[in-house]
């Protein structure tokens, strides 16, 4: 049985996504191991990323949100963000921060989120964690 045209391009779509996914988490492996190196007491780092669904009348683009970072409990980088305003207590020892003030407050917080295009194959609507140890976890996630 031959595949019509619109089956071919399903497949296709469907391949480049499988493609996109594997290759994307190479380069996530190869960034964000860097940044554990560099950060010893970091020992996790997660995102969200999503379509959201309503923007005031305008287009509804996919995006990438800040990143979040888990210090390792020893460190006492937790405790010592409270006092800081530019950095935000998330619960469960998860920071985010963002900005000069934040930079200044741990370097951690100046890492460049990896380009759009190359994380959108890792999902839409999804919480995405890298442990130390470079395990990715990929949660579906609600933003209403």
């Amino acid at each position: 049985m031959t595949m019509t045209k619109l089956e071919e391009l399903k497949k296709m779509k469907a391949d480049y996504t499988a493609a996109l996914k594997e290759h994307s988490k190479g380069v996530i492996a190869e960034h964000y191991g860097a940044v554990f190196a560099a950060h010893p007491d970091v020992i996790g780092i997660r995102w969200t990323q999503y379509t959201p669904h309503f923007n005031d009348g305008e287009a509804c683009v996919f995006g990438v949100n800040e990143l979040e970072f888990l210090f390792s409990p020893d460190s006492g980088i937790a405790k010592k963000a409270k006092a800081k305003s530019s950095v935000f207590d998330l619960g469960d020892g998860w920071l985010s921060g963002y900005g000069s003030a934040a930079a200044k407050f741990h370097p951690v917080f100046g890492t460049e989120r990896l380009d759009e295009d190359i994380l959108e194959g890792l999902g839409d609507g999804v919480r995405i964690t890298i442990h130390r140890d470079m395990k990715m976890e990929i949660d579906e996630y609600d933003h209403d």
